[in-house]
């Protein structure tokens, strides 16, 4: 019993040190945009962190591109959020969110 006590507490630490959560497949980006006081929907779903090249995947959710290729790589084609299969070629550029990113930028 204080092994799983041990295992919940040190998965609940993780989580609360890393700002996308306790998973160390996905890269961070290298930028200085640290603390991100951007808008929510300007954020990467997986790293948090303010977008600089989003992309769209089907499932509606959006991604750094840095980010998501790393999570490829590391894990294959599969959806860091949905675990649902997911290949680079489905994920598109949103341009939209991107001029919205840097404008507010400029602002």
């Amino acid at each position: 019993v204080r092994e799983i006590g041990r295992g919940a507490a040190s998965a609940e630490r993780a989580a609360r040190i890393s700002p996308g959560g306790p998973s160390p497949a996905v890269a961070t980006p290298t930028s200085p945009q640290e603390p991100d006081d951007a808008p929510a929907e300007f954020l990467c779903a997986v790293s948090r962190r303010k977008m600089t090249d989003p992309l769209v995947s089907p499932y509606g959710h959006v991604f750094e591109g840095k980010v998501i290729r790393a999570w490829f790589a590391k894990n294959g084609s599969v959806c860091p959020l949905t675990g649902q299969p997911l290949v680079w070629s489905e994920l598109r550029p949103a341009e939209a969110l991107k001029t919205k990113i840097r404008n507010w930028e400029i602002t």
